[in-house]
């Protein structure tokens, strides 16, 4: 979905009610909620490039390490995003999830340049 930009994959992936967790806090999403907190993620940081850097699974739950690359609408400058996210899986949509985002930071980058 991030790598296409695609937010109608939401119907797809999500269950009916997703709770989302992030440093401003907690909060249950429908499917159409979501898909306008994607939209409005995309306003901010134009035509993203998202790649999975890393990821693992534990039972019911996949942490995943990304990082987006896009254009900063405000500043219309590039932008990379790095973030770090635990989906919790009811059944074979995403029912629960834990992100945290940190811009202006390319850790993919940085291991790249100290190899």
């Amino acid at each position: 979905m991030w790598r296409c930009s695609d937010v109608a994959q939401v119907d797809d992936l999500f269950a009916d009610r997703y709770v989302r967790h992030i440093a401003s806090g907690t909060e249950g999403l429908s499917r159409a909620e979501l898909k306008d907190a994607f939209v409005q993620y995309q306003r901010v940081l134009y035509a993203p490039v998202t790649t999975v850097d890393s990821w693992a699974r534990s039972g019911d739950t996949v942490f995943l390490r990304a990082t987006s690359r896009g254009v900063n609408i405000e500043t219309e400058r590039p932008q990379v995003v790095t973030w770090m996210v635990a989906y919790r899986f009811e059944g074979l949509r995403i029912a629960e999830g834990w992100t945290a985002t940190v811009p202006d930071v390319d850790w993919e980058a940085r291991a790249r340049s100290e190899r």
